[in-house]
């Protein structure tokens, strides 16, 4: 049994500097797939099979997807997936492509997983989020709704600095395209560096210019803050 992708045209067409890949039909036998990565902080999985090449894939149905080709492998009478779960937003350090003589999997050992184990694993980190956004607090919302993580799909790592990341996201409800600044509360206790942040948040808040973009989501969690931006890209508003 095979399956084929078809890649996704709408993230293609916006963000075509940001996303590898094409349009081009993928068939995928289900039997040759041996591990899997799981990206635990976007959207990207890794399908490793030996006898060819890895694919890198994204979908907002991931877990979906994973689930139903658990499934399918088990009515094939086939062997538990192994898998390895990593916090990395972009997967690409961990796959083989074409034309490469060694393998580039994860160091550490991969868990056995079967389809009710990886619905457990679904149904815990629907847990895990539940309790996060009941203690996340929205600080500034433009168009006054309360925000939490949940409410992005993380795409793509645009940036890494002292206290933090920038990621490419994509909001939930509207499928607008953002560019959020995520910042670790313990690295800005550690380097005394809240009074900064404040400030930061307060320029942006205030910033109303055609030349500027504004701040229009700011939250945070118990370990994180937030801030979310439009995505901009060759000039443009997304």
């Amino acid at each position: 049994m095979r399956f084929i992708n078809f890649g996704d045209k709408k993230l293609k067409d916006v963000v075509i500097g940001f996303f590898a890949g094409s349009m081009v039909k993928r068939q995928i036998d289900v039997i040759k797939i041996t591990h899997l990565t799981y990206s635990e902080t976007s959207n990207e999985f890794v399908l490793h099979v030996p006898s060819e090449y890895d694919y890198r894939l994204t979908t907002l149905d991931k877990d979906s997807f994973i689930y139903f080709l658990l499934m399918i492998r088990e009515n094939l009478g086939q062997p538990p997936l192994k898998l390895w779960f990593k916090p990395e937003i972009n997967l690409g350090i961990f796959c083989t492509t074409e034309g490469m003589k060694e393998k580039k999997y994860p160091t550490q050992d991969p868990r056995e997983m079967t389809a009710e184990a990886f619905r457990a694993y679904i149904d815990a980190k629907k847990l895990r989020i539940k309790s996060i956004a009941e203690n996340t607090e929205t600080l500034i919302s433009r168009d006054g709704k309360k925000i939490t993580e949940n409410d992005f799909e993380v795409l793509r790592m645009l940036g890494k600095g002292a206290f933090g990341k920038v990621v490419l996201a994509q909001k939930r409800d509207d499928a607008e395209f953002y560019a959020v600044k995520i910042l670790e509360k313990q690295a800005l206790l550690k380097k005394d560096s809240l009074e900064q942040i404040k400030t930061e948040r307060n320029i942006l808040e205030m910033a109303r210019h055609e030349f500027i973009v504004g701040l229009e989501y700011c939250f945070h969690s118990p370990s994180r803050v937030y801030f979310a931006m439009k995505f901009m890209q060759g000039g443009e508003l997304f």
